[in-house]
């Protein structure tokens, strides 16, 4: 017999032999295999969001252990010797195709699976990307949304006895106290060319009590010969034609006020509703005041109503503290007189009024006794 063919033969018995131990083995196997499938079956029909619970996945994850130990048991069958195979591993060549197809299409399944996990590992990777930035985006729209309550501007001097010590009073309306700082307030001045300048602040306090009152100071305030304390300083920089804007941190307006002089307007940036126009500007020794009513300060939005010129400017600071300025007599009596110090009372001080009164009759010296006669009103 040719050698070739008997070569060939004996290789054709060599695969039978093992083509008919995997048989054997898939025979042996073949309930479990069953259930393999159905649940590759049943994997491979869920939706696609059924697939990304993690139940799910702990349930591939028992599929790849159990392919894993089916596999393990195949090399262990294909290790054995051809003697150590039983009578079984014969089996006819359309057993053999049918064995080879159900491979086939169990390779086909495991092809599917792996490109299945893959994209499932990569789906859930982004969807857990997505979240975390979700949750870091949505963390900075929860610090923009926390804003400071309402603050007023409760008074503004441009220079009490020289131009170089002004102050901005703020007063709290609220019934709690609001927490001021470099993290969540801004101090804004605007010059007469409508040009905004954010401030820095060196913070003595920061804290304005309830119903109470902040005094941001750019020098120093004399008052009598004693300096008012200031809760906060800043570098002076207003002028007879300017504007003052408090914001929080995200530059939500809290309150502003603009004032400015005949042929010079108020700067339009710092005006609320309408600005207020002074004779001469706003000049040394004098302030802006909130009106108040009923001990209310008046808020209407609007800086021509809710403002007044007085001559005698009274800081009040955080500790409650409050000192009346007025410009020293020009005879230098009623106080000391010079720059830098003013005359005023401290605490609870109330500004000076004064009302005209009229002598409407004189009668000179008469003969005999002029009592109660020389005047007649």
């Amino acid at each position: 017999m040719n050698k070739k063919i008997i070569v060939s033969i004996i290789i054709v018995f060599i695969l039978l032999l093992i083509f008919g131990g995997v048989f054997w083995w898939w025979r042996k196997n073949r309930a479990d295999l069953n259930v393999f499938t159905a649940q590759m079956t049943k994997i491979f029909s869920l939706p696609s969001e059924e697939k990304e619970k993690s139940s799910e996945r702990e349930e591939i994850i028992q599929l790849q252990e159990k392919i894993k130990e089916l596999e393990q048991e195949t090399e262990s069958l294909k290790s054995k010797s051809i003697e150590e195979r039983p009578e079984e591993l014969r089996v006819s060549e359309e057993q053999l195709r049918e064995f080879i197809e159900n491979l086939d299409r169990i390779s086909e399944e495991m092809d599917k699976f792996s490109r299945e996990m893959t994209e499932l590992s990569k789906k859930q990777d982004r969807v857990k990307e997505e979240e975390e930035e979700k949750i870091e985006e949505e963390q900075p729209e929860e610090e923009l949304s926390q804003t400071l309550p309402k603050i007023l501007i409760s008074e503004v001097c441009v220079g009490l006895d020289k131009s170089q010590n002004e102050f901005i009073e703020l007063f709290n309306p609220n019934d709690s106290d609001i927490d001021l700082g470099d993290e969540n307030f801004k101090l804004k001045l605007v010059n007469s060319s409508n040009n905004v300048t954010e401030k820095q602040i060196s913070w003595t306090k920061d804290i304005i009590p309830a119903k109470g009152y902040f005094l941001l100071v750019g020098g120093k305030l004399m008052i009598n010969g004693r300096e008012l304390e200031q809760d906060a300083n800043f570098n002076s920089q207003l002028t007879g034609t300017s504007g003052v804007i408090i914001t929080d941190n995200q530059d939500n307006i809290l309150d502003k006020v603009s004032w400015g002089k005949e042929g010079k307007l108020p700067p339009s940036d710092a005006v609320e509703s309408r600005g207020i126009i002074l004779e001469n500007g706003l000049k040394t020794g004098q302030s802006l005041e909130r009106k108040s009513r009923a001990s209310t300060l008046i808020d209407t939005d609007n800086n021509f109503n809710d403002f007044v010129l007085s001559n005698a400017p009274a800081p009040t600071n955080s500790s409650g503290e409050k000192k009346v300025y007025s410009l020293p007599s020009p005879s230098g009596g009623g106080g000391s007189s010079g720059s830098g110090t003013g005359t005023g009372g401290d605490s609870g001080g109330t500004t000076p009024q004064f009302f005209p009164v009229i002598i409407n009759e004189i009668i000179y010296d008469l003969e005999g006794s002029d009592e109660g006669k020389e005047f007649k009103c």
